[in-house]
């Protein structure tokens, strides 16, 4: 049952275990003996509640008659009836508590209406309505919960034109992409990645029904993962002005990290995808999609327009910036961009060829110092496994993104991450703080410790260091524990290789071989 749930719903282990439990209203096992996870768990639960009511609440108010011009400008945009009920849309009305009577009157309190981000207090202590004459859109989990809303004005003299709900206690931005929750079930050859609401409904009330959005956000490498699991391919449909190919450009870099084959629709005359698809149709954005270009070649057709090519000393410019570029990729790879640039730039492909050889070797010995220098900074005092896990924790302390890192990885989720009890007990608590959207407390959390924790690990805690140095230091730290658990894990295979019968041997010595292969193979990371 549990694979089934896997694989049907794109789930990990622990979260198909979590859906199975709640659709059972059970307890998870971690909640059975802890009240303040139980009350955690209920408060969510509210939330949740609140949200689902509000939706429903948004979504009959847009079929009303108060909802008429909020239906009239969602047709003007090309969005039916039958678009706006598959993506739950509503209408926010135009006052201070509407929102709010429907909730009171659902039985839910005003502190928790104000936590799930549907109403905000004024400085009199009052609480009123956060949206107000806009449409809605739910943000719903691929787990089929209402966990947020955006909501667009309808009025061109109203700013801000989108107002979107802050980080609560079930509402992570970074941990939701919009829309993916109508791709459950669904055998994906790819998937398009937009920036807004909009355009995801644009593009399939027009027929492209594998579409998403980063919630307005620059992608991130939760994100990456979490689309990851529904097809291997993506096509990034950001909007076609300045600031939609930067955005791409660093889309493109985070979905790389997660092995994704990335390909960029070039959306022209800087429209977005919403413009394009409702001014030319369906073919000429499937047209645009067929004629999608890798996430290389936007690079470097994206770094050409710096330079004017008409000049000599900017070609030759551009061919050195995109040499280093092209000096990145597997060799494999580099013979197409090779001749892309040389016939670019009207410079022989000889030369091309060299300069890229040269980028070579200069990222080469670059990144050699870097990595050497980053070592020799921050992992000097990780030798051994305690001091890597109290730089750990101290990653964790500082970072949330660290924390999820740390909690997705192999080490942690088989139980070979941290070898004392107080070491697994902070982990544990770093990440519940940051999964109600809070600022982890690290003294309650050294102090309610039953075990006392090392005296390395109070050092680090209590020597804070910024998010960037922490997402760094991760990564390093967790090489070296692989490393320190494969020699560990060599040691026993060398022990019962003393004690073998003949016939077994064999056997032994090969994962013996493996083991030092992987070490080798992280030493050169």
């Amino acid at each position: 049952m549990v694979q089934f749930v896997m694989q049907i719903e794109r789930l990990q282990y622990a979260e198909a275990i979590a859906l199975l439990a709640r659709r059972a209203n059970m307890e998870m096992p971690d909640e059975i003996n802890s009240e303040k996870l139980r009350n955690d768990r209920a408060r969510k639960e509210r939330l949740y509640t609140v949200c689902k009511d509000a939706a429903l609440f948004y979504h009959r108010i847009l079929f009303s008659a108060d909802g008429a011009h909020a239906r009239e400008y969602l047709s003007a945009r090309g969005i039916d009836l039958r678009t706006c009920k598959r993506f739950g849309l509503g209408y926010a009305p135009d006052g201070f508590e509407y929102t709010l009577n429907y909730l009171r009157a659902k039985g839910h309190s005003d502190e928790d209406i104000v936590h799930a981000g549907l109403a905000n207090k004024g400085r009199d202590g009052r609480a009123y309505d956060a949206y107000r004459d806009r449409i809605v859109f739910p943000i719903v989990t691929t787990m089929t919960r209402v966990v947020g809303f955006g909501a667009r004005t309808l009025r061109k003299d109203v700013t801000p034109k989108y107002i979107n709900t802050g980080e609560t206690q079930i509402y992570y931005k970074r941990d939701n992409v919009y829309g993916l929750n109508l791709l459950r079930g669904r055998q994906l050859a790819d998937i398009i990645v937009t920036e807004g609401y909009l355009d995801v409904i644009s593009l399939h009330a027009n027929g492209v029904d594998n579409a998403v959005a980063s919630l307005g956000t620059a992608l991130t490498d939760r994100q990456a993962r979490l689309i990851r699991r529904y097809a291997d391919k993506i096509y990034l449909a950001y909007d076609g002005d300045a600031a939609g190919r930067a955005a791409t450009l660093k889309a493109a870099d985070v979905l790389a990290k997660e092995g994704v084959d990335v390909r960029v629709i070039v959306i022209p005359d800087e429209l977005d995808p919403d413009d394009f698809i409702r001014q030319r149709g369906k073919q000429a954005f499937l047209d645009l999609k067929y004629a999608a270009i890798t996430a290389t070649e936007f690079k470097l057709s994206h770094a050409a327009r710096e330079y004017d090519m008409s000049d000599i000393n900017d070609r030759e410019k551009y061919a050195k910036r995109a040499c280093a570029i092209i000096a990145n990729l597997e060799p494999v790879a580099r013979p197409r961009y090779i001749e892309y640039v040389a016939k670019l730039t009207g410079l022989p492909i000889n030369s091309i060829r060299e300069q890229c050889q040269a980028g070579e070797r200069g990222e080469t010995e670059n990144n050699a110092v870097v990595k050497r220098h980053n070592r020799e900074k921050t992992v000097e005092d990780a030798n051994l496994r305690d001091g890597a896990e109290a730089l750990l924790l101290s990653c964790m302390a500082a970072s949330r993104e660290s924390a999820y890192i740390i909690r997705d990885c192999r080490l942690y989720r088989d139980g070979d991450m941290f070898a004392s009890r107080a070491n697994s007990a902070i982990a544990r608590q770093l990440i519940a703080a940051y999964d109600r959207a809070a600022t982890p407390d690290v003294a309650l959390i050294l102090s309610g410790l039953e075990e006392d924790a090392s005296a390395q690990v109070v050092k680090e805690l209590d020597s804070p260091m910024n998010a960037t140095e922490a997402d760094v230091i991760t990564r390093e730290c967790l090489t070296r524990l692989e490393v320190i658990h494969l020699q560990e894990r060599k040691q026993q295979l060398l022990e019962a290789l003393k004690v073998a019968a003949e016939v077994d041997k064999p056997q032994l010595l090969k994962e013996i071989g493996g083991v030092i292969q992987r070490i080798d193979a992280l030493r050169k990371v």
